[in-house]
């Protein structure tokens, strides 16, 4: 994967805003779309916020079930991923009625909300655990470049245990005398102990 694309943020940054900003923009057309198309607007709003309400419900007993009844998550959720995911069912249930009841070119604004709410719900709840910070880490990708060969042998051979160097280096090492120790007793116990039990 290029590197530039792996670093791409995801738990902030202009990904997640744009995901949101899109999504909101998006749901507000289906919206409209729902409103305007009926020949009774009053009933038409009535269904949009019925909708809001029985999606968001919809997320909160999931959270309910999945987390609290069959614990698959070993974890309980918090308020925050709770709310993304009532948030998310509840823009995607909008973004369904829409579907399903506006004409023509609308349709196409339905299902990018459906998508984006969807989107932008998984993108909280990932902020919130902050598994995922990165493109990169969706795909198990490295962001920063691989250290070359060079760099990676010199940091073997100054490795500690590695090798006659540095079994060399760690010989010389002598533990800091307490201040007002005297040097001939500090010599005596290097002497008498050996320089690496320190």
């Amino acid at each position: 994967m290029n590197a530039g694309i792996a670093a791409i943020g995801l738990v902030s940054g202009p990904v997640p805003i744009a995901v949101d900003v899109v999504g909101i923009a998006l749901l507000a057309l289906a919206v409209f779309a729902l409103i305007r198309s009926g020949a009774r607007p009053v009933r038409r709003a009535a269904a949009v916020v019925g909708a809001l309400a029985v999606g968001a419900a919809v997320g909160l007993a999931l959270c309910w079930l999945l987390s609290d009844q069959l614990d698959l998550f070993e974890v309980s959720l918090s308020p925050v991923t709770r709310a993304w995911v009532a948030i998310a069912f509840a823009g995607a249930a909008v973004g369904l009625l829409a579907l399903v009841l506006a004409r023509g070119a609308w349709r196409a604004a339905a299902a990018g909300a459906v998508v984006t709410a969807l989107l932008a719900g998984g993108l909280g709840v990932n902020a919130d655990f902050g598994q995922y910070t990165t493109v990169g880490s969706l795909v198990d990708s490295a962001v920063a470049q691989p250290l070359p060969a060079a760099v990676l042998a010199e940091q073997r051979a100054g490795a500690p245990g590695v090798g006659s160097a540095s079994a060399s280096a760690t010989s010389l090492w002598r533990r800091p005398a307490p201040a007002g120790m005297p040097r001939s007793l500090t010599a005596a116990i290097d002497g008498g102990q050996g320089a690496n039990t320190y």
